[in-house]
C-alpha cells in the first residue's frame, strides 16, 4: 500500500529490561508504534512519563541519535509484573 510506513522492530535495554520496541520512521523521526516488555523478569516498576523518557533515549541511542517522538506511558505494554502501577 502506498503511503503506509513499514514497521521497523528493534530491542532495547532499560533499567535491565529488555523492551521490543515497534515503530516506523517518518520524515526525519522515528515513532514508536508499541513498546513491549520481553524476556523472563518480572517487571515490578511503574509504567510512566520516566520509564518512556528512559525507552525513548534508549531508541534514539540505538538509532545512533536518531530524532524519536514522543513515546506516551500507553503505548508501553507489560505481560508479566508484580506490584505493577500505571501511573502519569
Amino acid at each position: 500500500m502506498a503511503g503506509t510506513p513499514k514497521v521497523t522492530r528493534l530491542t532495547v535495554e532499560v533499567d535491565g529490561y529488555q523492551w521490543r520496541v515497534h515503530g516506523h520512521q517518518a520524515a526525519a523521526m522515528w515513532h514508536v508504534e508499541l513498546a513491549e516488555l520481553v524476556g523472563s523478569l518480572a517487571y515490578n516498576m511503574p509504567v510512566d512519563k520516566k520509564l518512556a523518557s528512559n525507552i525513548r533515549a534508549a531508541i534514539s541511542e540505538q538509532l545512533e541519535g536518531a530524532r524519536v517522538g514522543y513515546v506516551s506511558p500507553e503505548l508501553i505494554l507489560v505481560t508479566e509484573y508484580r506490584n505493577y502501577d500505571r501511573t502519569d
